[in-house]
């Protein structure tokens, strides 16, 4: 399947590729409305693909993504009501970051480079952030009348505290790749011809998993993340209770009895 904004490539068993697409005569990638809802068609494709379990989404050229469309927004804020248009262009944009946050599919984001506002917020969206080294970050909406809109809020404050969220939300300012890594909000910094290759490095560490499990230990996760904790531990132990129901744990605890590698269903 073709995409307007995207390219997608399956370059391995397991794992798919997905590469944001400058339009001609842009030089920079900005999320519109349209690309937003493209991109969660795009996982909504990838989820089809038994097969899949890993994504890895990088941008093209210096800059990863510049954050939300700012000819869109100026479209909204001179239109007719205003504050009514201005909650949909945030629903689209924190519904595609939620997407991506609770797809099966392990996600890898690979910063080709500087990463702000919603380019920033979709990487907190996924599940391992790689960098080159001279990439920075930031959420620098206050420089523009605005909040995050796309859980940059909530979700950098969990990650690198609420103190560090505040300084970088406040200011504007923008933190470079080794401030950034010392604080959480990436893993790894690599050389930029290193950056595809060491995100795959990451992504076939889940592709000889079983689907389902891989799926049920996101949710989990993302449960005492987000919930409170009498919630998160229902969750997680309705969660492990299922696994019970599986061929693939049945597999597996067959397979370590064994001393063999597991082979999973899916």
């Amino acid at each position: 399947m073709s995409w307007e904004h995207y390219t997608v490539e399956y370059p391995e068993p397991g794992i798919a590729l997905v590469c944001f697409t400058l339009a001609v005569g842009a030089k920079v990638f900005q999320f519109s409305s349209a690309k937003m809802i493209e991109l969660g068609k795009v996982f909504d494709d990838m989820e089809t693909r038994t097969d899949l379990k890993a994504v890895v989404l990088t941008g093209t050229g210096k800059v990863f993504a510049a954050g939300a469309d700012i000819v869109e927004m100026k479209t909204i804020i001179e239109g007719d009501d205003a504050i009514k248009n201005g909650g949909f262009f945030a629903d689209n944009g924190e519904t595609m970051m939620t997407r991506i946050e609770r797809s099966r599919l392990f996600s890898v984001v690979a910063f080709n480079g500087t990463a702000v506002g919603g380019g920033c917020e979709l990487g907190l969206a996924c599940d391992w952030r790689i960098s080159v080294a001279g990439a920075r970050f930031g959420q620098p909406e206050i420089n523009l009348g605005l909040i995050p809109g796309w859980g940059g809020n909530r979700r950098l404050a969990r990650f690198i505290g609420p103190a560090r969220a505040k300084l970088m939300i406040l200011t504007g300012e923008l933190v470079d790749a080794p401030t950034a890594h010392s604080w959480g909000l990436i893993q790894e910094i690599v050389p930029d011809e290193a950056l595809v290759e060491s995100a795959m490095v990451v992504a076939r560490k889940v592709v000889t998993k079983s689907t389902t499990i891989l799926a049920w230990c996101k949710q989990a996760i993302h449960s005492g993340m987000w919930f409170d904790d009498d919630n998160a531990r229902i969750a997680e132990r309705n969660l492990f209770a299922e696994c019970f129901g599986t061929a693939d744990t049945r597999e597996g605890l067959d397979a370590f009895l064994a001393k063999r590698p597991a082979k999973f269903c899916n």
